[in-house]
């Protein structure tokens, strides 16, 4: 298959990803597909980085989410399809206006789960629909299955950052996750938590233990890892989304 100008431009730029060190350790290709649920393992990166094979949608998530970067980073042409997906899927819900595109696309990309604050997401679990949040800090476009009451939040501190970088999950200070308080919390899954007598609600990796529950940072320098929870907490909603499935 003879691929593009553009695709092979992004098979360049990915090779130079590969080829940058990692804390002075060169990458380890079958690690990095193992990690990021890259499907084809390292054979799969060879053939993307020699240009072989152009990069896929589902690769180029996984890349975006190995080396923590947009997936525009990886490859503008894919994520501009997706783009122009999710407003092929907006436009299929409700009746579009072409009276005015730009509205019709802020609404389509950006207004579709709300990001709020840690103080708000304490009391989310009341909350009816994501649609009537009036106080969102913005609009966002959530690319997985969610309902209605979904909503996302900008991490805080680093108790969720795991700074090996073969660590299947890390949380950075900044990063947005989308919650849904829909999906139901299982053993590991990360999840968003008020806290008995706390004005606002935290982020921790839920851990299931017969009849206990425990909350976990999983930064390994964090100085209380784990706390065990009972009827002093109300999980608000399970992580479904940060750059890639989680």
């Amino acid at each position: 298959m003879k691929l593009t100008d553009e695709q092979l431009e992004e098979a360049k730029k990915l090779k130079q990803k590969f080829d940058t060190p990692r804390n002075g350790r060169e990458i380890n290709r079958a690690q990095f597909a193992k990690d990021n649920n890259l499907r084809g393992g390292g054979a799969m990166i060879y053939q993307h980085i020699k240009g072989i094979r152009p990069i896929s949608i589902n690769a180029a998530i996984a890349y975006a989410k190995g080396f923590d970067c947009s997936l525009d980073e990886i490859s503008p042409r894919l994520a501009n399809e997706a783009r122009q997906s999710a407003l092929l899927i907006e436009e299929n819900k409700s009746p579009v206006k072409l009276t005015n595109i730009e509205e019709t696309e802020k609404t389509a990309l950006e207004k579709d789960v709300p990001l709020i604050s840690w103080v708000q997401a304490g009391d989310w679990c009341e909350a009816i629909n994501s649609s009537e949040s009036g106080d969102a800090e913005d609009w966002l476009w959530c690319p997985v299955g969610h309902s209605d009451k979904t909503f996302a939040l900008r991490v805080s501190g680093v108790s969720m950052f795991n700074p090996d970088p073969y660590a299947r999950h890390t949380f950075k200070d900044g990063d947005i996750i989308y919650v849904d308080p829909n999906k139901q919390p299982i053993n590991n899954s990360f999840v968003v938590v008020r806290l008995e007598n706390e004005n606002k609600a935290t982020f921790k990796q839920l851990i299931i233990d017969g009849n206990h529950r425990f909350l976990r940072a999983i930064n390994p320098d964090w100085p209380e890892k784990i706390i065990e929870i009972k009827n002093n907490a109300v999980i608000c909603g399970v992580v479904i989304y940060k750059g890639s499935e989680v």
